[in-house]
C-alpha cells in the first residue's frame, strides 16, 4: 500500500468481531474518508471480504508476525495485544502519527483533528481512566492491573518520530512482563519519566467506561450521527457496551447501584450503541458481510 496520507491506524481481530471493526471502519470512511490508513492484523477474516476493502487498507495474515520466541505462557490474549505493538515498529517511520486501538470500537467523529494535534504540538494522547490511580500517586509498584493506570491504552495516539524509543521498550516490557496492555504502556512511560507528558482526553469522548451515568444522545447532522455523553461529542465507543454479556454482567456489579438509576440508563446507552453500530454498516460504504446471505446480528 502506498499512499499519501500521514496517518496510520493499527488494530487486531479475529473474524468474531467483523460487525464491529467494519463499524469503525464505516466510521472512519464517513467522516474522515480516505485520510487516515488502516492496517489490520487478521486471523481468520474472510479473504474475499479483506478484498473488498479500500486501497488505503492494509490486512496482514497472523502468521506473518507472529513471534516464533513467543514464551509459552504469553497466550492468544496476549498476541492480540501486543502484536499490535510489534507491527508498529515496521511502519511507524512511514508516519508522522499512529494510533493504536481496538478492533471492538467504533467511530463516530472525524479523528484527523486528533492525529493533527499529537503532530503539532508533538504529543501522545490517551483518554483519561476514571479508575486509575492518580498519576502523582503511582509508582511501578502500584500500577499492576488493567485498572490501575491513570489512562487507556487505546485509542492511544503518539508521533512515532517523537518516540522512536516508546515501541521497542513497550513490547520488550510487554514480553518480559504480564501485566497486560494498559498497564505495560504506563509503566513504560513512566520508567522513562514520560507518563506526565500524555495528553488527556475526557473518558466520555472516546471509551466511556461510565457510559451507565449518563444518557448517550444522539443527533443527526448532515446525514450523519453525532453521540454525546454529557454534552461532549464522542468519537470512538468501545463497542463491548453493545454485547449483552458485557452489558449484563456489568449492570449487575452491586457497586454500580450507586449510580441510581443506573440500569434503565445503562440499557439506554447500549441500545443506542447497538442502533449506531447497525446504522454504521448499513449507512457505511464497506459491507460488513461477506455475502448478501449473512443474516445482520447484534454486536
Amino acid at each position: 500500500m502506498i499512499t499519501d496520507n500521514r496517518y496510520a491506524i493499527v488494530m487486531t481481530s479475529t473474524d468474531g468481531l467483523r460487525e464491529c471493526f467494519t463499524a469503525a471502519f464505516n466510521g472512519l470512511e464517513m467522516y474522515s474518508p480516505g485520510k487516515i490508513d488502516v492496517h489490520l492484523l487478521a486471523s481468520g477474516i474472510d479473504e474475499e471480504w479483506l478484498k473488498k476493502l479500500p486501497s488505503n487498507y492494509t490486512c496482514i495474515p497472523w502468521k506473518d508476525i507472529k513471534d516464533p520466541d513467543q514464551p509459552k505462557r504469553k497466550g492468544s490474549g496476549w498476541e492480540v495485544r501486543f502484536y499490535r505493538y510489534k507491527y508498529v515498529l515496521e511502519i511507524q517511520d512511514d508516519y508522522d502519527a499512529v494510533m493504536i486501538l481496538d478492533a471492538d470500537s467504533f467511530i463516530v467523529d472525524d479523528l484527523v483533528p486528533l492525529f493533527e494535534k499529537a503532530v503539532a504540538e508533538q504529543v501522545m494522547i490517551a483518554p483519561k481512566n476514571l479508575r486509575g490511580i492518580d498519576i502523582n500517586k503511582v509508582t511501578l509498584g502500584n500500577v499492576q492491573g488493567a485498572s490501575s493506570p491513570s489512562f487507556h491504552c487505546t485509542p492511544f495516539v503518539f508521533p512515532p518520530k517523537l518516540h522512536p524509543w516508546l515501541i521497542p521498550e513497550l513490547y520488550k516490557w510487554g514480553y518480559e512482563e504480564d501485566n497486560g496492555d494498559m498497564a505495560t504502556l504506563f509503566r513504560t512511560l513512566l520508567r522513562h519519566d514520560k507518563h506526565k507528558e500524555v495528553v488527556l482526553t475526557p473518558n466520555e469522548q472516546y471509551v466511556s467506561t461510565n457510559w451507565f451515568f449518563e444518557s448517550v444522545r444522539v443527533e443527526m447532522v448532515n446525514g450523519l450521527k453525532e453521540l454525546y455523553n454529557k454534552d461532549l461529542r464522542m468519537s470512538i465507543v468501545h463497542g463491548r457496551w453493545a454485547m449483552d454479556r458485557y452489558v449484563e454482567h456489568y449492570l449487575k456489579e452491586p457497586k454500580n447501584q450507586e449510580a441510581g438509576n443506573w440500569y434503565d440508563i445503562g440499557k439506554q446507552n447500549s441500545d443506542t450503541f447497538v442502533d449506531t453500530i447497525h446504522w454504521l454498516n448499513n449507512t457505511g460504504p464497506i459491507n460488513w458481510k461477506v455475502n448478501e446471505s449473512e443474516e445482520s446480528g447484534k454486536a
